[in-house]
């Protein structure tokens, strides 16, 4: 394997356009939606380093998941939080981010060549929750992402690592929970919004946790 791109792994570490934009080549840059993706890429990135809570509105069919998707890796990688988690309308969503997650980190070239860590990647589907960690850890502290679905509660969303420390989310980014809201019953949709209403504090266990609520301007209200 060739040696770390040490200057392309760095000048990604604070910017997460950069970070897709050098790792993610092949997803392009369509200037119909360029202004959509640089507003939603901002708040994420807004989030994660600076701990600011958004909700970011934007059309359909722009790569919202994909972006999500990418800030997942860039602070899974980067170590800018211990446990960053993903939420989905559904099960069968969250999964397949899991998988997608799972196999750009596993054979995404750049990737593997920037960040050798990655041998160590653990994969964990544990009901609700699919994680994805590296343990035994080449760091002292290890780091997770999860994935996980609204309609399964956002209750008991810690992670215990191996040697039983269990980690709290410190952000949680929300990828079009409400779907496509007319499908919904009247007692999920109320669920969903009690949830969000209150999704920092219940994610962080009574330690606010940073929530940036990607949505669908079709669902907005």
């Amino acid at each position: 394997m060739n040696e770390p791109d040490t200057t392309r792994r760095d000048e990604s570490r604070l910017s997460l356009g950069r970070f897709m934009t050098s790792y993610f080549p092949h997803l392009g840059d369509d200037p119909e939606y360029r202004e959509d993706r640089c507003c939603i890429v901002q708040s994420i990135q807004c989030g994660v380093l600076s701990g600011n809570s958004s909700e970011v509105f934007a059309n359909r069919a722009i790569g919202k998941t994909t972006i999500i998707m990418c800030s997942m890796m860039w602070c899974f990688l980067y170590r800018h939080h211990r446990h960053a988690m993903m939420l989905a309308a559904k099960h069968d969503f969250a999964k397949s981010a899991h998988r997608a997650v799972r196999t750009e980190l596993s054979i995404n070239p750049r990737i593997r060549q920037d960040f050798p860590e990655v041998e160590h990647l653990k994969i964990t589907n544990s009901g609700a929750c699919l994680a994805l960690t590296m343990e035994p850890s080449p760091f002292e502290n290890p780091c997770v992402i999860t994935f996980r679905s609204i309609l399964s509660g956002v209750h008991g969303s810690g992670y215990r690592f191996i040697g039983g420390e269990q980690v709290r989310p410190d952000v949680v980014m929300c990828d079009d929970l409400y779907g496509e809201s007319y499908f919904l019953s009247a007692s999920t949709r109320y669920r969903i919004d009690r949830d969000v209403r209150c999704l920092s504090f219940i994610a962080g266990h009574n330690r606010r946790a940073t929530v940036i609520n990607v949505r669908t301007w079709l669902n907005q209200p």
